[in-house]
């Protein structure tokens, strides 16, 4: 059950509540590229923790998967094909930024365009709900 709906996380404001908020720890979802790019790196942003009523909220353990633009070149079935760009972990850390940048390993770069990215949040920092406040994708368009 969604508390919000998931096109918030996709907006610059992220002020206290303007979050793509899910109840649970666990949830996923799509975002579809404006074009094709090459991903190399992520930013997760949640609300400031001196705004911040809780960080267990929080995402805690990321995966994301990319999907290639052009499926019809890796295979003629209708198979979803996905390709992992690895996991991440969200800290919560008073040493850590509310907003923080994770690149793509060099052993899990795709030199395929991706057209979507899924992010899968595995868990929260301990929280009944789950909020993403916002989620960059970085990379190079093709």
């Amino acid at each position: 059950m969604f508390i919000t709906p998931p096109a918030f996380f996709s907006q610059p404001d992220i002020a206290l509540g303007k979050c793509w908020g899910f109840q649970g720890q666990a949830s996923n979802i799509t975002i579809h590229l404006a074009r094709p790019a090459i991903v190399d790196a992520f930013t997760v942003e949640h609300v400031h923790r001196s705004v911040a009523f809780s960080l267990a909220s929080a995402p805690r353990s990321i995966r994301i998967y990319g999907s290639p633009a052009d499926r019809a070149r890796l295979n003629d079935s209708t198979e979803a094909i996905e390709y992992f760009f690895g996991e991440i972990e969200y800290s919560i850390s008073e040493l850590d930024s509310h907003m923080q940048y994770f690149e793509v390993p060099d052993e899990l770069k795709v030199l395929l365009p991706s057209r979507a990215v899924r992010v899968q949040i595995m868990d929260n920092h301990g929280g009944d709900f789950t909020c993403l406040y916002r989620i960059r994708v970085h990379g190079v368009d093709v």
